[in-house]
């Protein structure tokens, strides 16, 4: 059996959020963030993070097996659209995540904060 992985999630596979039903079955450990040096960017439906000079990403962190993995990979179109690679957390932690292809994040606005759920709900408030 292959190991489990550390995976930091920060938008639609979120709890509550649309793909989360990807991570059923996998254990949710809690709340975190990404060390400074992360943003967000919106992508229209979905956020994609990517490397920046500054800020943090929110999200949450699950212990992921390799059939979970798999599925995710395939939905997050790794490594064309999103590559998973090693990032820390603000408690240096090194887990696994998706950062999106810069080219890819060219000309989108950058979604305050880096907190997909807080921005989604402040633009359904207007």
């Amino acid at each position: 059996m292959a190991p489990e992985v550390e995976l930091f999630v920060y938008g639609t596979l979120l709890r509550g959020e649309r793909n989360h039903g990807y991570l059923e079955g996998c254990g949710f450990l809690r709340e975190t963030a990404t060390e400074p040096g992360f943003a967000l960017v919106d992508l229209g439906g979905y956020p994609g993070m990517i490397k920046a000079a500054s800020g943090c990403v929110a999200g949450e962190l699950y212990r992921v097996g390799s059939e979970a993995l798999l599925a995710i990979d395939q939905l997050e179109q790794h490594p064309d659209v999103y590559w998973r690679t090693r990032v820390r957390l603000v408690d240096r932690r090194g887990v696994q995540t998706y950062l999106l292809r810069p080219e890819l994040a060219r000309g989108r606005l950058l979604v305050p904060g880096g907190d997909w759920r807080s921005y989604r709900a402040a633009s359904d408030e207007e």
